[in-house]
């Protein structure tokens, strides 16, 4: 469930509202979607994963019991209202290894992403889980682009997306800035008609 809404501050227009995060992370969406089961066998142990777009962090907290100690899990939102949730739901649920980033319009701010938290050739596994569309046009190229840096080699994106809020043409046209960013796409099989994308840094 997406709400149309700008946000003067950082320049996006169809970021979830915080308030939403109650109504969406909930166990009849989470049937509904599995995000859990479709996202968790691309992440292992002592793996450092990005959760873009954390909102209330339950794939954060999903994540960080996967990569375990060894591990990290970066949580990454524009919005302070769904980091703080996400960081108490951390330290409620013991995950240490969780570190909330706020990311940025980068006309704004300069850079889409906190860089100086993020290493480049550190991350295993990327996700954008019901986000991608949230995000401008030209705001999604420069986070490719980045996303290719800060990538290990072999790196992955996983791109999940809604079934009927994303059409194929947008979905296609969310993965060329990837694609041109230098990752080989592959589209995996829809998981109860969502559109599912895995992108590789060679």
């Amino acid at each position: 469930m997406m709400v149309r809404r700008h946000h003067a501050s950082h320049g996006y227009e169809h970021a979830c509202p915080p308030w939403l995060g109650y109504v969406i992370d909930n166990r009849v969406r989470r049937w509904l979607t599995d995000s859990e089961g479709i996202v968790r066998g691309y992440a292992s142990s002592g793996d450092v994963v990005m959760d873009f777009g954390c909102g209330h962090g339950m794939l954060s907290m999903l994540f960080a019991r996967i990569v375990g100690k060894s591990g990290r899990v970066y949580a990454v939102d524009l919005q302070d209202k769904m980091l703080d949730y996400t960081r108490n739901r951390a330290a409620q649920e013991g995950h240490s290894d969780v570190v909330v980033t706020k990311s940025t319009n980068s006309s704004h701010a300069g850079t889409p992403m906190a860089l100086q938290t993020i290493p480049n050739n550190s991350v295993n596994l990327v996700v954008f889980n019901w986000v991608l569309h949230e995000l401008p046009p030209n705001y999604q190229k420069e986070v490719a682009l980045i996303l290719h840096d800060q990538l290990v080699k072999g790196g992955r994106v996983l791109v999940v997306e809604p079934p009927f809020h994303v059409p194929a043409a947008k979905f296609s046209e969310e993965l060329r800035y990837f694609t041109d960013a230098g990752f080989k796409c592959s589209i995996q099989s829809p998981h109860r008609m969502q559109k599912i994308a895995l992108l590789v840094k060679d």
